[in-house]
């Protein structure tokens, strides 16, 4: 789903972190986006409350909000709850969390190329386009 401006009740976007090597893997997510008086009930005061009320804020929102996500521990999905949520790496959860609240935008997933086109050769020689598609057809 492409982003959209407009929040209409049950909208959900689909967000992508990027894995940092040594610290955690890549993150697909789903999620309902918070709306701006809810993301300012969550953060006012925000300097003024202890790092456990923080944390607690943090996990509510992300409990609340994700409604699906990739991230694994021995095969298996783990699930959105705050005992996952406590044992998740920092910098994962707030990645997590400001996407969620619109303080940062989800990375850009680059899908890799599994095969390179010749343009040259298919330019020069347009038999080898339907030579190539009847090779396609026969596998």
């Amino acid at each position: 789903m492409v982003a959209q401006a407009y929040i209409k009740d049950g909208y959900t976007e689909k967000s992508f972190i990027k894995g940092i090597e040594g610290m955690y893997e890549d993150v697909h997510f789903e999620y309902r986006t918070m709306l701006s008086e809810k993301i300012r009930g969550v953060t006012h005061s925000w300097g003024l409350i202890s790092a456990a009320e923080q944390t607690r804020r943090i996990h509510a929102v992300i409990i609340k909000q994700v409604i699906s996500w990739d991230l694994e521990h021995d095969g298996k999905i783990l699930p959105v709850e705050q005992k996952v949520l406590s044992r998740l790496k920092h910098n994962l959860q707030d990645r997590i969390f400001n996407i969620i609240a619109q303080f940062e935008v989800g990375d850009t997933e680059k899908i890799e190329e599994t095969e390179e086109l010749d343009l040259d050769s298919l330019l020069d020689d347009p038999a080898s386009i339907e030579s190539q598609e009847e090779e396609n057809a026969k596998n």
